[in-house]
């Protein structure tokens, strides 16, 4: 069967995913673009593009795409990837016959005689953050900080990533402001199953609270799965009775560190604010839930216990949604920029942090399934990549001096190994 196949993803089939430019792909972490843009297309114009035809018939057949080499390379390194998930979830929703059913839609050519169900909007770049692993295509706090670096760093790798993530054009990142887009978007409601929204930050963009308000008022919120993808700085509390009307509503919140480290990691993070914030969406209607997404990269990955250890003792009320802590404070893997990757730590670092974290896991999480947070460390120690270290810690260097932050008293656990 093609969904037991280990290059076949559901996505093709049901889903399609903006970036913050306006560029539609496979799904999100998708390593490769169709060639469609929201600046002058439409998300019609996608769901039966050439691409989308090649992307279905390759996976039918059995081969890998290059769109979709980061959940294969995150599998053969036991990683649960997006392909993975993805595939569970709407197998679990559907079973597998309907899934088989919507396989046997496609023609030879990959056209699928079906509609699209399932959206992620990533809409544009405005944010109120400059989060380490960020750039100005996912932030607009990061357009002249970007630039800054560019000019003033003198590691080559370093001056290479910031001179390229900082050659934007402002208003291709626009694109959501364009009446024609929500209304061609309204056009698909009927048959939508599941929207994602993210940003930059998506409570600080009007026009997704526009959307949410006319699906409840053209009826069609019930039937909808809405998810959002938020930094927690802010909570709209005027659409909790648009949010009552939706089938579901997800919020996940990043959360990569508390207090200081949030703070250092996701600049500038008001934690009293945000914690507040975590509270007030735990505290919504019985058709939400409130969770939490672990950005690992090389800073924050030996504080990953402290996150655990704050969501378990936190009291909040969604925490009982989730067996295993695994799944309400989800890991995933910073995979670029290359110098900020769990890899990069050295081999002295890995053997600390993998002995702290096996230790919390067998002490503190008996019992539970540990599968991801050990498949991060696996990840971490699947190979040396030290020979970048020096450009974190450049980088680290430079943002203490723009910012005011410093790098070693907020971890002062990886000053040993913050010399070169």
């Amino acid at each position: 069967m093609a969904d037991l196949s280990k290059t076949f993803c559901i996505l093709p089939w049901l889903h399609a995913a903006t970036l913050t430019d306006g560029s539609i792909q496979l799904c999100c972490v998708s390593g490769d673009h169709s060639g469609i843009n929201l600046n002058e297309q439409t998300i019609g114009d996608y769901w039966n593009s050439g691409y989308v035809k090649s992307a279905r018939r390759q996976m039918l057949a059995g081969q890998e795409l290059a769109a979709c080499q980061r959940c294969y390379q995150e599998e053969r390194h036991g990683y649960k990837s997006h392909r993975v998930v993805e595939n569970e979830n709407w197998q679990e929703r559907y079973g597998k016959e309907e899934i088989q059913d919507l396989i046997s839609k496609t023609a030879p050519d990959g056209t699928l005689d079906s509609d699209l169900q399932y959206l992620d909007l990533r809409l544009g770049n405005t944010c109120n953050m400059q989060c380490i692993m960020c750039q100005p295509r996912e932030s607009s706090r990061w357009a002249l900080p970007g630039r800054e670096l560019a000019a003033s760093s003198q590691n080559k790798e370093l001056k290479r990533e910031w001179k390229f993530r900082s050659l934007i054009n402002p208003k291709r990142f626009e694109w959501y402001r364009n009446d024609s887009f929500w209304s061609d978007l309204k056009s698909f409601l009927p048959r939508i199953k599941e929207v994602t929204i993210g940003g930059g930050e998506p409570f600080l963009i009007k026009e997704q609270f526009a959307f949410v308000k006319a699906c409840c008022e053209m009826g069609e919120a019930n039937h909808i799965r809405l998810r959002y993808h938020t930094n927690g700085t802010v909570f709209p509390g005027d659409m909790v009775p648009y949010w009552r009307q939706f089938e579901w509503v997800h919020f996940l919140v990043s959360l990569d560190g508390v207090g200081e480290v949030a703070n250092y990691v996701r600049y500038p993070s008001p934690w009293k604010t945000i914690e507040s914030n975590i509270r007030h969406f735990d505290s919504l209607p019985e058709n939400t839930l409130t969770n939490f997404n672990f950005t690992t990269h090389a800073l924050n990955i030996q504080r990953l216990p402290e996150v655990l250890d704050w969501a378990s003792a936190s009291g909040l009320r969604n925490r009982n949604c989730f067996t295993n802590i695994q799944d309400y404070v989800s890991p995933n893997l910073v995979l670029n920029p290359a110098y900020q990757t769990i890899r990069v730590l050295p081999v002295d670092c890995k053997q600390f942090i993998s002995t702290t974290i096996g230790a919390y896991l067998q002490k503190r999480l008996a019992g539970q399934n540990v599968e991801k947070l050990l498949s991060v460390v696996n990840f971490m120690n699947s190979r040396d990549d030290s020979k970048r270290l020096p450009t974190l810690i450049e980088y680290t260097k430079l943002l203490d001096n723009m910012r005011g932050t410093d790098f070693l008293t907020t971890f002062p656990e990886l000053a040993p190994y913050w010399v070169h």
